[in-house]
């Protein structure tokens, strides 16, 4: 059985969240069984991990919701007290999950709101709260490992044995700018005698403001690590100085970028100026390298948020398998099979 690395392992887990994400109203049981297939399938993952808990899934407000907002899970790997916890990104399809979490940045929210001992100023995007108090809400359906109970409830259920715990908060995308927020959360309410605390996180844009960071970088200090692919858009949101990289991104080969992109650029920058957006380090950047096969600028958005991460990350072949709406064992991603649908 050939070994990965925890980096690996984790990106791994990240992208099988997103089984079933293509389909309307699943059920948490279809979710499950979608979930639970695609760690069987995926070389990186297969025999090493069982769900211990969930998925838990917030299905949003109101009758006309499609697609699950959130989805999270917790696996058990095959080390003694090895437990990772893995949101879920953006579902490409949810109107609702666009507007009411990764483009809803102002007004900030105060950290005060989850942790009463945050330094003054530390705050949120009003999105990431939105998506914080989904996480945190979240119990499994009846049948579903966890089932009936909140993920807090159940980590502090799983510490009462006295045993440690290794605990990694891991995401892709907007799952990873989540991970941040909970896993700064789980550092503020779990018993560091018995949790050790990790977080690996994928190709997320920011989650707070510079205070936040701060907080964050000084209570995880190297525990915390930030992967993200230097031609990939989303991280580039809501920095400012990276914002502004954005339109020249992928020249030579997209010049200049498609109006509406520096518009909503400018927009963004107006608008979250005065926030004061930061990313938290320390961070590990994954050289990318622009693909001739996508020339037009959402395309090569896309391919460079999914498509890329398991080959920088040194994943090939079968190492992740997505099962359910969409699968990532060939192409790797959501954006591959998009594309090329759109070309045919």
């Amino acid at each position: 059985m050939q070994s990965h690395t925890q980096q690996q392992e984790n990106l791994a887990l990240s992208f099988v969240a997103n089984a079933g994400v293509d389909l309307a109203k699943p059920t948490p049981q279809t979710l499950s069984q979608l979930v639970n297939e695609s760690l069987q399938q995926s070389a990186a993952l297969s025999g090493r991990f069982s769900v211990v808990w969930g998925p838990g899934v917030c299905y949003g407000k109101g009758s006309s919701i499609q697609y699950p907002e959130n989805l999270m899970y917790v696996v058990q790997g095959s080390s003694a007290g090895d437990y990772r916890v893995v949101i879920r990104g953006t579902a490409p399809a949810s109107l609702y999950d666009w507007l009411l979490e990764d483009l809803l940045v102002v007004p900030p929210v105060p950290w005060s709101t989850f942790d009463a001992n945050s330094p003054t100023g530390a705050a949120i995007g009003p999105g990431m709260c939105n998506g914080m108090h989904n996480l945190l809400a979240m119990k499994p359906a009846a049948g579903l490992p966890g089932a009936n109970l909140s993920l807090m409830h159940y980590l502090k259920q799983l510490g009462s044995a006295g045993k440690p715990i290794s605990l990694t908060v891991t995401g892709h995308s907007s799952g990873a700018a989540l991970a941040s927020t909970l896993g700064l959360h789980f550092i503020d309410k779990l018993d560091p005698k018995i949790f050790t605390l990790t977080m690996q996180t994928f190709a997320g844009e920011t989650a707070g403001n510079q205070a936040f960071a701060s907080y964050l970088e000084q209570r995880f200090g190297n525990a915390a690590l930030r992967i993200h692919n230097t031609l990939d858009l989303v991280p580039h949101a809501f920095q400012q100085s990276d914002l502004e990289q954005i339109p020249t991104l992928y020249e030579p080969l997209i010049e200049p970028p498609p109006s509406y992109v520096t518009t909503l650029v400018n927009a963004f920058i107006n608008l979250t100026r005065s926030v004061g957006y930061t990313q938290f380090g320390p961070d590990q950047p994954l050289t990318g390298s622009l693909n001739n096969d996508y020339p037009q600028f959402m395309q090569q958005v896309d391919y460079q948020h999914i498509d890329a991460y398991p080959p920088l990350l040194g994943l090939g072949g079968n190492d992740i398998v997505v099962v359910g709406g969409t699968t990532l064992s060939r192409r790797y991603g959501i954006a591959g099979r998009r594309n090329k649908a759109r070309r045919s």
